[in-house]
């Protein structure tokens, strides 16, 4: 193996067999039940999920970044269950809902 110094970085050469590689991204952890329970909604119906709700907090960052997470998880759950097309909304009591348009 050759090494290659650069001031900042240091560099190996290494072959590539020698390697064991992973599929980008983190594995799904969503409870393959919530899953289901996607499959089931109706299209045109809004359905508000009570167990998201954002409580007890005021920061308007941390609200900001709950709902971001909250919502990917739900993107996530309805693309397994091949629901490719819906709505995220979120009440003014911070609960997250979902519409599936088709």
């Amino acid at each position: 193996m050759a090494k290659e110094k650069n001031s900042e970085l240091s560099f190996e050469i290494i072959e590539e067999s020698e390697m064991e590689f992973a599929k980008r991204g983190r594995k799904s952890n969503l409870n393959p039940e919530f899953i289901e329970q996607m499959k089931t909604l109706q299209i045109g119906n809004l359905y508000a999920i009570r167990e998201f709700q954002i409580v007890g907090e005021t920061d308007k960052e941390i609200i900001k970044a709950k709902k971001q997470a909250i919502s990917m998880k739900l993107r996530s759950a309805l693309r397994q269950a091949n629901r490719q097309q819906f709505q995220i909304k979120w009440t003014t009591n911070l609960i997250p809902c979902v519409k599936i348009t088709k």
